[in-house]
């Protein structure tokens, strides 16, 4: 009975570490020119953003310059309004910037980002 108790404790423990792992999280606000701003820089619990597509990419780089993690993600400058009453299509505005929250896996040996 005691062996099982250890055994299920030890598997409880690893879920949750495994689960709660500590990530970069990024508040960044993209620019229609292609350029990127911080806005907050934060490390928390939590799992890294899904995503393995689009035009912009961050990457983070250790004290040497080498590559730790990259990821690509995409930003849109369009935004679309349905809540205009009587009307058969939603409406689209264009705009110069967009935020974005990018979740990027922590790393002690980071030294910084590049967009």
């Amino acid at each position: 009975m005691k062996k099982l108790l250890t055994l299920t404790t030890l598997i409880l423990l690893a879920v949750t570490s495994a689960t709660a792992a500590s990530i970069f999280s990024l508040d960044v606000q993209i620019n229609k020119n292609n350029t990127v701003e911080l806005n907050s820089f934060n490390i928390t619990e939590g799992e890294p953003s899904d995503s393995s597509f689009g035009d912009y990419k961050v990457r983070t780089l250790d004290s040497d310059s080498n590559e730790l993690y990259s990821q690509n993600f995409s930003a849109s400058f369009s935004v679309v309004y349905d809540v205009i009453p009587n009307t058969t299509a939603p409406e689209t505005e264009t705009v110069n910037t967009t935020r974005k929250l990018l979740r990027i896996p922590y790393s002690t040996k980071r030294n910084q980002f590049k967009f």
